[in-house]
């Protein structure tokens, strides 16, 4: 009857999953994350906006002739600074920019709002399935951009970022919606823009969204909301801006974003604060190779069949060290085997793992089988 009580108040603690085992969730997909190798990314070129150039011209915002002289040295152009006004410098300057974006292909940022109520220029999609927009993040409205910039803009992507419950940016959709339309990420932007592909294609099941892409390249598994997790493990190649006016590096993409101190508050991550431009370059990382984590719709029922079996497991063997003693330490080697699957596999490929300790990192399953075998222990079941 103790046996049975302990395992349902332990069900109960799966299923209410309180803060302290969704942080531990969130800090065990960060330590696998970080301690993955490094990687190196050739095809994306970041350049920052620092204190030296906005210096040079004397304040921000800079002027955008200044972004016109940027694309002109590029092969697809991504620009992380948002123009929701008239550039005050020069109302001219917003033509001179518009005209070099009529022939550089070029994608700019905008920012889902929860206080305006506008619309803005978007892609199409092709939808596959099930109506994506009731899984999708809802926003009121999107943040304008100057309507000349807009038109001749081949892009208009979403930069929102999407912090978990300790504050700290893992994951970010692909895809938002607003007023039941559909407005992609900035770098899922950059990669149809650099493809000359007129949309992207979005999947989406009874149990959610399943996958994004732009054809030409791999399915983006994405959880039920249609966010990917990100490597933060990946390098990029960098320059100042001064060093790209003077010699930029030859890449098939390049993204400018502002690092001056005070202008741009940078996102926390689990490698530390990053820019937006940097946060791009790493979903689009992901979208090019198709690598990125992610937990499948079916992991929720996966882990509570896991959690059952262990419950199960350790349930009848308590009352024998010899035989519950193996079964802890099966349930710890789980652990170490998503670990082992999450380098050299998808999360969502490891099946077995997923089921003994959850599809990213440490999962709830595991935790309660322990706790419930030092509770039986404890009252000498």
């Amino acid at each position: 009857m103790i046996r049975l009580l302990i395992a349902t108040g332990l069900v109960a603690l799966f299923i209410w999953n309180p803060y302290p085992f969704q942080y531990l969730e969130l800090k065990g997909y960060d330590t696998l994350i970080m301690s993955a190798e490094a990687v190196q990314n050739d095809n994306i070129l970041l350049i920052d906006i620092d204190e030296e150039v906005i210096e040079a011209y004397g304040g921000y915002p800079l002027p955008r002739t200044f972004y016109s002289d940027f694309i002109k040295r590029t092969n697809v152009a991504g620009i992380t600074v948002l123009m929701p006004d008239p550039d005050i410098r020069d109302r001219n300057n917003d033509f001179e920019l518009a005209s070099t974006m009529a022939i550089k292909p070029t994608v700019l940022a905008s920012a889902a709002s929860t206080q305006s109520q506008d619309l803005s220029l978007h892609v199409g999609t092709a939808e596959l399935g099930e109506d994506p927009r009731p899984w999708l993040y809802q926003y009121p409205g999107i943040l304008r951009t100057e309507s000349i910039v807009a038109l001749n803009a081949k892009g208009l992507g979403v930069v929102t970022a999407t912090p978990e419950i300790d504050g700290v940016t893992r994951r970010i959709p692909l895809v938002v919606n607003v007023q039941s339309k559909l407005y992609p990420a900035f770098a899922l932007e950059v990669l149809r823009v650099g493809l000359d592909h007129p949309s992207y294609q979005l999947k989406t099941t009874p149990e959610g969204i399943d996958w994004i892409r732009v054809p030409g390249y791999p399915l983006m598994k994405t959880d039920g909301n249609g966010r990917i997790f990100l490597d933060w493990n990946t390098k990029f190649y960098k320059q100042t801006v001064s060093e790209f006016m003077a010699s930029p590096i030859d890449a098939p993409f390049a993204i400018i974003g502002v690092t001056a101190e005070g202008v741009v508050n940078p996102t926390p991550t689990p490698a530390g604060l990053k820019y937006p431009h940097e946060v791009q370059a790493n979903i689009l990382h992901n979208l090019i190779n198709g690598s990125a984590p992610s937990t499948p719709i079916w992991a929720p029922a996966g882990e509570l069949l896991g959690l059952t079996l262990g419950l199960l497991l350790v349930a009848l063997t308590v009352s024998s060290i010899y035989i519950s003693a193996p079964v802890i330490f099966s349930l710890i080697g789980g652990l170490l085997a998503s670990r082992l699957c999450f380098k050299h596999t998808d999360i969502d490929s490891c099946i077995l793992c997923s089921l003994i300790s959850g599809p990213t990192n440490i999962k709830r399953a595991t935790i309660s089988a322990i706790i419930l075998q030092l509770l039986l222990c404890l009252v000498h079941i």
